[in-house]
């Protein structure tokens, strides 16, 4: 497991980018999760180029689908194994 950001907020480097897409390759992530406020766009080009699928997660309780910290956790377990939501 890697990170695209290599520190929370900071934006990773052509370098960065350039390592972790074998290091994807290899190990066949199939998903990149991210939180719902971080610029997409270095996570797509990353998915692009690996195969992986980029999945937008809330990270706190009190979103419409998810009001409560079990909710959370259950919405989070429904969208990660790509079960229907109720």
């Amino acid at each position: 497991m890697d990170f695209i950001e290599p520190k929370p907020g900071i934006p990773p480097s052509p370098a960065h980018v350039a390592t972790l897409i074998p290091l994807m390759q290899q190990a066949q992530a199939k998903l990149i999760v991210i939180e719902p406020n971080r610029e997409r766009q270095v996570a797509d080009f990353v998915a692009d180029k690996t195969g992986a699928t980029v999945l937008t997660l809330p990270i706190m309780p009190g979103v419409p689908e998810a009001a409560e910290y079990l909710d959370l956790i259950d919405l989070l377990v429904r969208r990660i194994t790509g079960a229907p939501t109720p």
